[in-house]
C-alpha cells in the first residue's frame, strides 16, 4: 500500500505489533489479536491495557506526531474492567477480510495495468478504489469499541 512500517514489538521487544507510517507525521498504531478466538465476546481488560502501553509508547518516542490506534480483534466490545486511554479502532474479523480482499484487488488492477505506463497519479486513484489510501482507511475498515457490563465469566 506504499507506507512504509516496521515491527517494534517483533524487533525491539517494545512498542505496537506494527507501525504505519502513511503521511507525513502521521501513523497507524496497530496491536494485532491473532491468537483470539472468532468467538470472544469481548476485548479483556489485559488486551486494553496492552494498548494503553503502546498509546504511552508511541507518546515518548514521537512526541510531535499524530496517530490512529487499531486493535485487530474479532469483537468490539470492552471488558467493564478494561478501557482504553485513547481513541481505538477496532477491525473485526468481517472488515479484515474486506480489507484482504481489497489488497487483493488492487493488486490485480495493477497487474492488469502496463507497469510501464502506469505513474502515481494512477496508482493513487487505484489505492482510493479499493479504500486503501490514508483517507478512506479509517472510514473503510475501523469500528468504534462499545462499553457494556458484561460478566466475567465470559472472557475465556
Amino acid at each position: 500500500m506504499g507506507f512504509a512500517s516496521e515491527r517494534p514489538d517483533k524487533q525491539y521487544r517494545e512498542g505496537p505489533d506494527n507501525l504505519w507510517a502513511v503521511a507525513p507525521g502521521n501513523y497507524f498504531v496497530i496491536e494485532c489479536k491473532n491468537e483470539v478466538k472468532e468467538n470472544r465476546n469481548c476485548i479483556s481488560q489485559s488486551e486494553t491495557g496492552q494498548m494503553n502501553n503502546t498509546y504511552n509508547w508511541f507518546n515518548t518516542r514521537y512526541p510531535h506526531s499524530k496517530a490512529t490506534y487499531i486493535m485487530i480483534i474479532p469483537t468490539t466490545y470492552v471488558d467493564n474492567r478494561g478501557g482504553f486511554n485513547c481513541s481505538v479502532g477496532i477491525i473485526k474479523d468481517s472488515n479484515l477480510k474486506k480489507l484482504k480482499n481489497n489488497i487483493e484487488n488492487f493488486v490485480n488492477d495493477l497487474i492488469s495495468n502496463n507497469f510501464k505506463n502506469i505513474n502515481e497519479n494512477e496508482i493513487a486513484k487505484i489505492l482510493a478504489l479499493h479504500g486503501l489510501n490514508y483517507n478512506a482507511f479509517s472510514a473503510t475498515y475501523l469500528e468504534k469499541p462499545q462499553y457494556i457490563q458484561i460478566s466475567k465469566d465470559i472472557i475465556r
